[in-house]
């Protein structure tokens, strides 16, 4: 079974699926251009998203390690720092070597909250084996990767069912037998969040969420603005932009939102800025 057979038999269970928003695609150091084509041809089929392919950003050599892989959290930060406004959901991809600190390699890493996944590669190809090139089995692998990274991006953490495509990762074999498709307790989360426009309220406020996770409150605060522009009744964004201004020192401010908030229902409190999730492959 080919690529876009395996893809199509994804597409079906998901007939409904309609990304809001494109996926951005970030060449992370020289990527060669089928396999970008092959991202954006995944990213397509399987999520009903349109891909924007940016300029190539180069590999950070504060991520190389002596071993001569990078750091696949680090890059996750930079693919932060430079998601575009009004994108989906943004993935990089390098033909370099990933791990993770506790993980002696990767093939993705994902933030399940931020709205980021990277995948390499590297051990996709059946060259890193010492085994004969075979371009359509690197095709099946980069379609598992992608996807299961996506699938991260939407909240959906490792999943123990026997027919999900969320099942855990451990080497490449496991990765070969991971079935096509989201089982029916995770779908819904994937089908959720490809729904989620980044340009509203709930957009806007977990994009603002994830500023706040890294204490950068000029910018969270001006992500919740918008949530509570769009979506005045919601309490949770307002308390979240009182958390925010709290954080920039505007007291009053901070009193004001979370008075607001407790007069619509109580919000709720927000994730500790310091902390995030991720998940790996």
């Amino acid at each position: 079974m080919d690529l876009a057979d395996r893809a199509s038999r994804m597409s079906a269970q998901r007939r409904r699926w309609t990304a809001a928003a494109p996926i951005a695609v970030v060449p992370f150091g020289p990527v060669a251009r089928r396999q970008l084509r092959l991202a954006a041809r995944v990213l397509g089929r399987v999520f009903r998203a349109p891909t924007i392919i940016t300029a190539e950003q180069p590999l950070p050599s504060s991520a190389l390690s002596t071993r001569g892989q990078y750091d696949a959290d680090l890059l996750l930060e930079l693919l932060h720092r430079q998601l575009p406004e009004r994108c989906l959901r943004v993935v990089g991809v390098t033909e370099a070597d990933l791990y993770v600190v506790g993980r002696t390699f990767v093939f993705g890493y994902a933030h399940l909250t931020d709205g980021m996944a990277v995948y390499s590669t590297a051990r996709l190809c059946e060259g890193f084996y010492g085994r004969p090139v075979d371009p359509s089995l690197l095709a099946r692998r980069v379609l598992r990767t992608l996807a299961h990274e996506i699938g991260h991006t939407f909240g959906v953490p490792h999943c123990e069912g026997e027919a999900c495509l969320m099942r855990s990762v451990s080497f490449v074999d496991t990765l070969d037998a991971l079935p096509v498709r989201f089982c029916p307790g995770c779908r819904p989360r994937v089908e959720h969040g490809l729904g989620v426009a980044p340009w509203s309220a709930r957009g806007r406020w977990e994009r603002g969420m994830a500023w706040l996770r890294r204490r950068d409150f000029v910018r969270a605060a001006l992500s919740f603005e918008h949530a509570v522009r769009s979506s005045p009744l919601e309490s949770a964004y307002h308390h979240s932009l009182g958390v925010a201004r709290l954080g920039l020192g505007d007291e009053l401010g901070a009193r004001q939102a979370l008075a607001r908030a407790s007069e619509l229902g109580g919000g709720r409190p927000a994730p500790t800025p310091a902390h995030d999730s991720t998940d790996a492959a």
